[in-house]
């Protein structure tokens, strides 16, 4: 056997391979195939005519559409007549949909794309209702699955976006998903199937050509069969996707905090994202925010905070759950109430850090401090004095709020005005207090009564507070 018929029957091993693991086309469904006339949909136009007819003799079952998103001019009216001669020499009924891609973008501010793929879908699943069409197909292969890992790597994804492109989701079915595009491209030219070429497809000011003509060539430098070592990485982490999201519906919300903080911040993440979507969220918890949740469960004091889409994250009488935030309620607001302890203390409700040190600063101390300095972009300093050190607190604004400083009681509302503090802010401020009231607001002074001129120097508490991670930190 040749190298050509061996990549020939290659593509028609890994398209049958694909189709019987995941069964693909169990019944012969009625599909609805997305045909761009390049070649890798025309591959699989090809395969799927042929295993159509050796299993019923039947292709009134197939359909496919072709979106000409208008970015490409005459060029793009060429590809969309090839396609309707190939379906026609197919027997294949093909829809043409025209749909201004740049302008849908533009209006949307999103990128091409972006806005091309949420077009392509859109009609995809309008011909589907319209005409009773069961599966949706696309042509994406091995190495467009590499092409995604390498770009969801690129963004920091976690285990879902390295998991890669899915071979089946939801109605959509990827039967080439195992074959390489060097395989496609010889089985097309030895099967004599026709094909038009995308001339966008060489412009590497899409982020997914950049990918593909320039990284993804270096990675097959290290190891030639890349396509092939990306897709076995993808199956393995699925299946432990799978197994982590099995393992996380054992628990479900309100639950005890005790008993979320025992677990794998894997599962525990898990068990979040699974909340707040019954909670009627429309998309995931990102990432900062679930390790920021995660953590103040292991704190396991009352807490509530707000999130996207209305809803509010709360810890109350040691049981989590998520509920409709106020509709009263500005989103800025989170509610907190905690003592103070000696050291760090972390507050990831609302982005910040409070460091206590009692007695002066040793060479720890500083060093500490440094490091802190590094991590967070605000960081504001003062020494307090209170006359029960371990009952000092701190917690948001309240109405109503006054405080003592040089003399005169004065408005919080009017400080925080006079102080040029966002509306949005101050809400997640932290106030120090003690049972006899506040002693500090970060940014706005210090209480007359905390005041350490001619106080017992053991009653000194230095204070520091650090608020929002650098984006540096954020990233890694």
């Amino acid at each position: 056997m040749n190298m050509d018929s061996s990549k020939k029957n290659k593509v028609r091993e890994c398209f049958l391979q694909a189709v019987e693991d995941f069964s693909m086309l169990d019944g012969y469904p009625s599909l609805l195939m997305g045909f761009s006339g390049g070649a890798d949909s025309g591959a699989m136009l090809s395969l799927i005519s042929e295993f159509y007819k050796t299993g019923l003799n039947d292709t009134g079952r197939l359909y496919a559409v072709h979106v000409n998103h208008m970015i490409r001019g005459e060029e793009a009216e060429r590809d969309a007549a090839f396609c309707v001669e190939r379906c026609k020499s197919l027997g294949i009924k093909l829809f043409v949909v025209n749909e201004n891609v740049p302008q849908i973008a533009k209006e949307r501010g999103i990128g091409l794309e972006e806005a091309a793929r949420d077009v392509r879908y859109s009609i995809f699943k309008r011909l589907c209702e319209e005409h009773g069409i069961n599966k949706i197909v696309t042509a994406h292969n091995a190495s467009d699955n590499l092409e995604t890992v390498v770009f969801n790597l690129a963004r920091g994804s976690g285990i879902n976006g390295m998991c890669g492109i899915p071979p089946v989701r939801n109605n959509i079915i990827r039967p080439l998903i195992y074959c390489p595009k060097s395989d496609i491209l010889d089985f097309c030219r030895n099967e004599n199937i026709p094909f038009v070429v995308d001339s966008t497809n060489s412009d590497t000011d899409y982020s997914r050509n950049y990918i593909r003509n320039i990284i993804v060539p270096k990675l097959r430098s290290l190891n030639p069969e890349a396509d092939t070592a990306a897709s076995r990485m993808c199956a393995l982490l699925r299946n432990d996707r799978d197994a982590l999201d099995k393992e996380a519906l054992k628990y479900s919300l309100p639950c005890k905090s005790s008993e979320l903080a025992q677990l794998h911040p894997a599962l525990c993440g898990r068990v979040l994202q699974n909340g707040y979507r019954d909670a009627g969220a429309a998309s995931p918890l990102e990432y900062d925010r679930v390790q920021s949740l995660c953590r103040l469960i292991r704190i396991q004091s009352d807490t509530s905070v707000s999130l996207h889409g209305n809803i509010s994250f709360i810890i109350k009488d040691s049981m989590v759950f998520f509920a409709p935030s106020s509709a009263a309620q500005d989103e800025s607001t989170v509610n907190f109430k905690r003592l103070l302890q000696e050291g760090a203390n972390e507050f990831p409700e609302i982005d910040a850090l409070i460091f206590v040190k009692t007695g002066g600063a040793d060479e720890d101390c500083n060093n500490i401090i440094a490091l802190f300095k590094n991590i967070y972009k605000l960081s504001i300093y003062s020494s307090l004095y209170s006359d029960k050190i371990n009952s000092v607190f701190i917690r948001q604004r309240e109405a109503g709020d006054r405080i003592v400083m040089h003399g005169m009681t004065r408005s919080v509302k009017k400080l925080l005005n006079a102080a040029g503090i966002p509306v949005t802010e101050r809400n997640r401020l932290p106030f120090v207090c003690d049972e006899s009231g506040i002693l500090w607001i970060p940014g706005v002074g210090t209480s007359d009564k905390a005041s350490v001129a001619d106080r017992d120097i053991n009653n000194i508490i230095h204070i520091w507070y650090f608020k929002g991670k650098k984006e540096h930190e954020k990233e890694h």
